[in-house]
Formats: C-alpha cells, structure tokens, sequence
C-alpha cells in the first residue's frame, strides 16, 4: 500500500510539472544556455570609452557604466555578441537584464527581481490579466499576489514610486526564485515581474545581465558541451565570457529539470524498496501459514486433491487482501498528487496543469507488486505441494541451516551455547534477516540525512548573518560622489573579473582589523587578521576546488597574476569566494595607483539610500529566511517520521513472528531455569546486536552518499551544498535507533511473557 501510495503520488506530482515547464518553456522560447559575461571593462574595450568616463576600471562593472554612458555600454555588449556569433554562427544572443530591489509591503521587507522584458529569447508568459501598458504599472508572479491578498489595481511602492499591479506572469528562466547566492526561497515575501522597458531603465537598482542563448538549428545542443562550453576557451576573441552554461545546469532554471529526473527515479527506488521489503514480509508469512499447516495441505493430497485445487485457497486470500490495500493506495496518491504538486509550487514557479491519470501508473502502482507478490508466493506453495505426500505428513521436521547462519556459527564455535543460540537462530530464515538489514539501514540512512539537514541552511545563510556585526550594506552608485565613510561604517572592495583556474570567482577586500565583518574557522576562532599574511577561502570554494590551508593559491586579473598563501578557510558558504586586505586588493586592481578603492560600505545604522545604488538590510534578509527554515525542518520532521515508522512496523513483524516461531525454544529455555529477563535476552537481543552493527554500517554508506551528491550539485549547479556528518549526529542517531528497537519489540516482550509452559509442552506431546 505504502509503495503503491508514494509512486502514484510522486509520479502523478511529476507529470502534471512536466507539462507545465514544458508548456511554459515553448510558449516564451526559453534559452538554450546562458553566457556570464565579465562584468567589467577590459583593456581591450578602453578604446571605446570617453576619456571623461574611464575611471577606476578596475573596479567598475560595466553596468556601472550603463549609468554614465548607455550608448557606450551597449555598443560594448554588441562587440561581444558579434564576436560570439562570429565563432559559433548557429546561436542567437540577446543581453537578459534584470534589478534586484528590496522594497516595504504590508509593513514587511520584501524582494523583487525586476526583468527587462525579453524581446525573443525568455519572453515573458501572461497567466491573467495584462501586461503593463504605462509607466507606472507592473507585473508579477500570481502565487505572490495570492499569498499578500492582492488585486489587479492594488499598488507596490519600489524606490518610493507606486506602480500599479495589473496582471500575473511568469519567466522561464527564473522558475526558481532564488535571488542571490543565498538559499532563501519565500514565495511570500519574494517575487518577479517587469515593468515597460522606459519604467525599468529609470528604475533605481543594482543591475545585473547575462546573455540568453538560443540554437538556431534542431539538434544544436546535443553537441553543445563539446562545440561550445569546452570550447570557447581557446578563442582570444572571447576573452569576456566568465562561462557558459546549458540550461538544465542553472539553478534559476535548470533545477526543475534535475528535480524532475531525480524525483522520479528516487521515487521508483524508494517505492521499489518498500515493495521489495513488503514482498519479502508477506513471503515470511506465507512460508509461516505454509509450515504450520503443511500436515493438513498432506491430508489433502492423500485424499488426491490436485497442486492447483489445494493452491486456489492461498492466492484468493492474498488477492482478496493484497489487492483492496494496493487500490487504496493508488488511490490515495492520486489524491494526495494534488496537495504535493502545489507544495511544490510553493518553490517552483511553473503553470499549475491539472493532474490527469493513465493506464501506465495504475499498472506499475498495483498489478506490478501484485504480480510480484502472487508470483513469489506461488513459487513458495508449489515448492511445498511439490514435496511427496509422506513428508508432509510427518511431524516435527527440523528447519535446514542457511549457509549464512553456518558462517556465524562457525565463528562463534569456541563460545558458550548459549552466545551461539542468541546470535545464530536470527539466521535460520534468511528472508526475514534481508527485510531486518535493508529496513534498519534505509531507516539509519533517513535518520542521519535529516540531522545533516537540519543545519544544512544554518550553514548557508543564518549564521553568516547571525556573526556578522553591520545591519546593512550599501554599494556605490558610480554616477554620484562617493560617500565618505563615517563612524560606525567600512568600506569593502568586491571585484567579480578574476579567475581562478579559468573560472570566475568573487574576490573580497576587508580590513584585516574590521569590526563589522569577522571571519571564522571551523573550530570558531576569528582569522580575519590573517588577511595580513595572505588569502582566505569560503568553504564553497575550498569544497569546489579541493583548497586546504597552507596551499598557494594563483588568481588571474586580466593579464595579471595575484597570488598568496591560503592562511584560513572561513565557514562561510554562497559563491566561491576568496578574502583579501583590501588595500592589497586594490593596488591589484589599479595596477599599484591605489589602495583606497572600494564599492561598498557596511553600516551598524540605516544608511542613506540616496547616497547608494542599492542597501540591503540583514534584517530583511533574516526575515526571509524563516519559510526555508520552516521547511527544512519540515523535511527533517519527514524524515524521522518514515525511518521510525517503517523500522519500528519491520521490527515488530520480524521479531513477532520470531517468537511464534521458537515457542518450543521459548518452552524450554523456561524448562531449563532460565527467568523472564534472560529470555528475553536470548531470544530478542540479538536483534539488537544486529540492529547496532546494521547502523554501524550506515554511517559510511550514508557519509559517501552525502560526498557524491555534494560534489554532483558542486560540479553540475556550481552550488556547495554544507552537508557534514558531525559526531552529535551519530550519537543522537543511535539513541533513536534504540528507542525504535524498544517500541518494536514491546509487542514481542509480551509475547513471550505470556508463553504458557505447560500448554505448549503439552501440544508437542500430543
């Protein structure tokens, strides 16, 4: 039922999101790839600036420069889209530019990305409504609207203009809101919308850009990794590019695509486990009904009833209950598609398409369990029919030794007997050790991964926060006088045109005596005054790119090099990053000029927005922070939930079936002296012992687990996922373990008091 229940559901949930990015994805003509261009001016483009215009480039992104000079900016951007074309002629460009701006609603900090609507690539998708027609109207996504009770007429104050929110839409490539490098999703308190081109140019706001790729020709990007991302490098003329990406590896984009693939293929495992498992238990109790009536099922076939007639009884019983529990789940995950789709839309925003059914679910939900079921249980009462009459009848015929039990006895030949019983009589049915092994491991797995989660969005964005000491953090607007820095207040250096190891990578100035902006290692001691002595590293860079401390690290700027010694690796996550004294940064940057070269300031107090491109406040980013967390603990709740519920339901079944099993042992374990506790002991703290070790043997399955998936999202998302294995985690992960194995067994301790010695040594007489 279980299995049949969480593969309809998953199943059905993707399929309706299938067609729904599909859908999406044809009707705005959503890129193929996307290229990140370098931000910045290169000496090879000084020539097309005025010389009123060409200051600190270094640190000047050419957005910055959008602002002075637009006519410059865009004839730059139209060199590097012709000389992309002129290397790879069956692809289309077009610069994807959008801002990123924090705005007040309803008394809450919100956040909205703000797209410049696409001309042919990425065209905007309207769901109801219309799409702005003046400047001072706006649309955004509906799953925003609905959840802040707005109508088309209500008003969004951005940068203290209101504009008026006339209809809902939706981008293909942003069906993961995710702004930034911080992994914050909150569909409630961010959005994304447009507004006219003239509305958006005059809009205030950090900006940012890529180009937004489209294959001319069918079949294009079949080869596009090998003709292009792996190529592009080795042309001079396309010196600007940062990298190149498919589409399916972004994760604004792209994710859906993964989730997709990996939802229905862990879906598929999942539900094949849990039916694996359940088809081993109902096997376990058929071969029970099958031994202990095997004296009766002899009594038929000597009065010459034929194999069929005497099996028609048994499948009819496993039919008329394995098929009502098998519909009842397939009917329960369709209903239950409906409320897991729109959970997932809670996240991702695609077209809502309705959930329809089909033939090829309901097969691989109910009959394919069900075959496996009746086929393996037919194969086991053909087994016994197939054995000659006199055999059945005769009573009291010993159980064989599985060759896995002989093992263990041999290894425990030289102890006491009774050691040998409590540890080798689990091994008489090997049927039911796989159920116990699998149950326990896949349960220990569950367990571990949830604790690994828990902190997992800690590590990625909170405690960032929670140890920084500034409130907020303003960048320069390159139009206006820099503001000075006042009492309260520093200045950092942030400069996104260097590489290393050809990719791009964010580097960061701070003072290495700052106030506002610590840096700590692992063990919580503050490094930032290392910075004096060299480089130091995020923790998703150093995961990325294999860094340890003490390592040299070289860092290309343009025709430079900049390198230092790796002296600390902070615990922070986000984009790969390195930390630098600013001062050093700057001279790098200014070819030795100067070292007093900044592009933002971190505040203790409010600052002036005016004075700033863009502030952005810790507080409204703390407060956005509180859906994911709700979430992850959710998941985390999840987690727990199926691990003890599904080892606790195999532990009882197993260690039930024991003791109805070894009732004669049980008997004359009694017989021998041996009291309540000792027998328990014998009999079900084996289960324990095994219990234990099958955890033991989790942790480092689970551990290369969480390293493969790290280093798949780290290669395939460029997204370093903090997923560590802590030593709290194994401990508190083994006290549940016990728990469980206590709930599991109570029902069996029971059994096992209430064994009457009298009444079962009297039915082995008779």
């Amino acid at each position: 039922m279980l299995s049949s229940l969480l593969y309809t559901m998953m199943y059905y949930t993707m399929d309706s999101m299938t067609l729904g990015i599909e859908k999406l994805a044809k009707a705005c003509n959503q890129e193929d790839f996307s290229v990140e261009v370098i931000n910045a001016v290169l000496p090879s483009e000084l020539g097309q600036i005025p010389k009123e215009h060409q200051l600190e480039y270094a640190s000047y992104k050419l957005t910055d420069l959008k602002r002075i000079d637009y006519k410059c900016y865009e004839g730059i951007l139209k060199t590097r889209i012709k000389a992309f074309n002129k290397v790879y002629p069956d692809y289309n460009l077009e610069v994807r530019s959008y801002k990123d701006i924090d705005f007040v609603h309803n008394r809450a900090s919100h956040t909205i990305r703000v797209f410049k609507d696409g001309r042919d690539i990425n065209k905007t998708y309207l769901i109801s409504g219309r799409m702005p027609h003046t400047a001072n109207e706006i649309v955004v996504n509906q799953i925003y609207g609905e959840k802040n009770g707005m109508q088309f007429g209500d008003t969004l104050t951005l940068g203290g203009k209101p504009y008026t929110l006339t209809g809902y839409v939706l981008f293909s490539d942003m069906n993961l809101p995710m702004l930034g490098n911080d992994f914050i999703i909150d569909n409630s308190k961010i959005t994304i919308g447009t507004l006219k081109d003239s509305a958006y140019h005059n809009l205030k706001g950090e900006e940012y850009f890529y180009l937004a790729g489209k294959a001319t020709k069918q079949g294009k990007m079949e080869n596009f990794k090998q003709e292009v991302e792996d190529d592009y490098k080795s042309h001079d003329t396309l010196g600007f590019i940062a990298s190149i990406v498919a589409t399916e590896n972004q994760m604004r984009s792209g994710a859906i695509y993964e989730e997709l693939r990996t939802g229905k293929a862990a879906t598929l495992g999942i539900s094949i486990i849990i039916a694996a498992i359940a088809v081993m238990i109902v096997g376990i109790l058929v071969s029970k009904i099958l031994r202990s009536e095997k004296t009766q099922i002899g009594v038929l076939k000597a009065l010459g009833y034929e194999p069929w007639e005497i099996a028609i009884p048994y499948i009819l019983l496993l039919l008329v209950i394995g098929v009502p529990m098998l519909v009842i789940g397939y009917m329960t995950g369709l209903y239950a598609a409906d409320p897991m789709k729109d959970f997932y839309l809670e996240f991702y925003l695609l077209l809502n398409e309705a959930i329809t059914t089909n033939s090829y679910v309901f097969i691989t939900a109910v009959l394919v369990p069900l075959a496996f079921i009746l086929g393996l249980s037919f194969f086991m009462i053909w087994r016994m029919l197939s054995k000659e009459t006199i055999k059945l009848l005769k009573v009291g015929e010993n159980e064989k030794i599985t060759k896995l039990g002989k093992m263990i006895g041999k290894i425990l030949s030289r102890t006491k007997a009774e050691t040998k019983f409590k540890y080798t009589f689990i091994f008489k049915n090997t049927g039911k050790f796989i159920v116990f092994f699998w149950g326990i491991t896949f349960s220990s797995m569950l367990i571990l991964l949830g604790f690994m989660m828990s902190g997992m969005f800690d590590k990625m964005t909170v405690e960032y926060y929670q140890n920084v000491g500034y409130q907020y953090e303003g960048y320069l607007d390159y139009s206006k006088p820099k503001p000075k820095v006042k009492a309260g207040q520093e200045k950092f250096l942030t400069a996104s045109n260097i590489f290393y190891e050809d990719e791009p990578i964010t580097a960061k100035g701070l003072e290495s005596d700052n106030k506002l902006h610590k840096l700590v290692d692992k063990k919580g001691q503050e490094i930032t005054h290392l910075l004096d002595e060299g480089f130091i590293v995020n923790q998703s860079f150093a995961i990325s790119y294999g860094i340890k401390k003490g390592d040299q690290l070289v860092l290309k700027i343009e025709d430079r090099v900049y390198q230092h010694e790796v002296v600390g690796i902070a615990t922070t996550y986000g984009e790969n990053t390195v930390y630098c004294e600013i001062e050093d940064l700057s001279l790098v940057l200014s070819k030795n000029k100067s070292k007093k070269l900044y592009t933002g300031i971190y505040s203790e107090e409010s600052l002036d927005e005016k004075m700033f491109m863009t502030v952005v406040s810790k507080g409204t980013l703390m407060e956005q922070t509180e859906l994911m967390q709700g979430f992850i603990k959710l998941a985390m709740y999840a987690m727990f939930g199926s691990a003890i519920m599904m080892s606790a339901l195999i532990l009882y079944v197993l260690t039930t079936l024991t003791v109805e099993d070894n009732y004669y042992n049980i008997s004359l374990l009694k017989v021998m002296g041996y009291n309540q506790k000792e027998v328990n002991r014998m009999i079900l703290n084996s289960y324990l012992i095994y219990a234990i070790i099958t955890y033991a043997i989790s942790i480092p399955i689970t551990w290369l687990l969480v390293k493969v998936m790290v280093i798949y999202f780290s290669s395939a998302f460029d997204f370093v996922m903090p997923l560590e294995l802590e030593g709290w985690h194994v401990i508190v992960g083994f006290g549940i373990i016990l728990i469980i194995f206590l709930m599991g067994t109570y029902a069996a301790k029971r059994h096992i008091d209430k064994v009457s010695l009298q009444e079962v040594l009297k039915a082995y007489r008779e």
